[in-house]
């Protein structure tokens, strides 16, 4: 079993990779990871990211970004990273013929404005960003990835609000009120991972 981990070097990623038995673990980064046999790249680059998807990858951890300030100042760059990258990783998967679990991050702020307390997985999707937008359209992708699948799939989805405290430091007290409940209660899990097993060559 082996197990792709993007964003390696962010705050989650790195966490994650520590907690994994590490001659399972591929790591990369557009930074560098500090793990032995971990891989550099930009996943800006289709080729790198299809590159990334061999047919020994069991689970996908998707956690690389362009956080909400890069992707509303470099609207091109966000869409290459946060959208097409996501995509490309898709559609490698898909292409490969095989399934493994992909495992996604969205983001609180596919919600937008002001936050309804507490959030529900009733509550809109209504994003006034582009990094929101973009979360928001991987969602529905993968989604359908899932959907175009023969036989076994399950997902779960939850828009955890880790990867935008920069963004909304005038909300940091009640924002993270409202993660730590996420942490600890698994509340909104529909929307916290989105956790897909997808068969044959319909991933």
């Amino acid at each position: 079993m082996r197990i792709l981990v993007t964003g390696a070097a962010g705050y989650i990623g790195a966490a994650l990779v520590r907690a994994l038995p590490g001659d399972a673990v591929i790591a990369t980064d557009q930074a560098e990871v500090r793990r032995s046999g971990a891989l550099v790249g930009n996943l800006a680059y289709p080729q790198f990211a299809r590159a990334l998807i061999t047919r020994d990858i069991d689970t996908v951890f998707h956690l690389a970004s362009l956080a909400s300030g890069g992707a509303e100042q470099n609207f091109e760059l966000g869409m290459k990273v946060n959208l097409d990258a996501t995509r490309d990783l898709l559609e490698a998967c898909r292409l490969a013929g095989h399934c493994p679990k992909f495992v996604f991050t969205s983001s609180i702020a596919v919600y937008g404005g002001d936050l309804p307390d507490p959030v529900t997985d009733d509550t809109p999707a209504s994003p006034r960003l582009s990094y929101g937008a973009q979360k928001l359209v991987c969602e529905v992708l993968l989604e359908d990835y899932t959907r175009r699948g023969a036989g076994r799939a399950r997902s779960s989805a939850s828009r955890s609000p880790v990867a935008t405290i920069s963004a909304r430091s005038r909300r940091a007290r009640r924002w993270r009120a409202l993660r730590s409940r996420a942490w600890s209660s698994h509340c909104c899990m529909r929307r916290k991972f989105a956790s897909t097993d997808m068969a044959g060559r319909s991933f």
